[in-house]
């Protein structure tokens, strides 16, 4: 609790108050306002923290246990669509991660295909990682995404509105799939049946 009293008088400070005329901010809805504004802007300064520290967590076991440069038959396929520099850097492994790792419940729990941790992109199929062109295009999106907007940053965007940092990723792929932007994941995930565990 005393972690918050610093952060959390920080932001009171730094609040709107009433202009002088008003005289000092006595009305209770008005103090508890100013309290749930300040409250609220630091509990999604954590939640960004503790998503770009689990994402940098994740990333690391991935990393440790081993990963490998794309696959050279999809990097000519990406070539002159992807920045040079994502193709470069990207990673890639099949599954992995402990219990509470990103990766592993993305997979098992959220049904995703793949999952992108920073330059290291992680899938849940061999088959698509060698093969699935699109699939790529989307997460090496999401590399980009990072390299742009650095691992708080992709934070704070995909807390704040995952689905436009989805939707940039999707069109990045049917851009280069050259055919109309791909359903919704709302609509895929009616139209397609479930995917067997991991």
């Amino acid at each position: 609790m005393r972690a918050l009293v610093l952060p959390l008088a920080l932001l009171l400070a730094l609040a709107p108050h009433p202009a002088p005329a008003e005289g000092p901010a006595t009305d209770p809805l008005t103090i508890a306002n100013t309290y749930g504004r300040a409250l609220a802007i630091l509990g999604q300064q954590q939640a960004v923290a503790m998503l770009a520290a689990a994402i940098e967590d994740s990333r690391r076991q991935a990393l440790a246990e081993g990963t490998a440069a794309i696959p050279e038959a999809i990097r000519a396929r990406l070539a002159g669509h992807v920045p040079a520099q994502d193709l470069e850097m990207v990673r890639w492994r099949v599954g992995g991660g402990t219990d509470l790792s990103l990766q592993r419940n993305a997979i098992l729990h959220g049904n995703a295909s793949a999952i992108t941790l920073g330059e290291v992109v992680v899938f849940a199929d061999e088959g698509e990682a060698l093969a699935n062109a699109s699939l790529w295009a989307h997460e090496l999106r999401h590399v980009g995404q990072y390299r742009e907007w650095g691992v708080p940053g992709f934070a704070r965007r995909y807390l704040a509105d995952h689905q436009a940092v989805e939707a940039d990723a999707v069109a990045f792929a049917a851009a280069f799939a050259g055919g109309p932007l791909p359903l919704t994941l709302p609509e895929r995930a009616r139209l397609s049946p479930p995917r067997a565990p991991w």
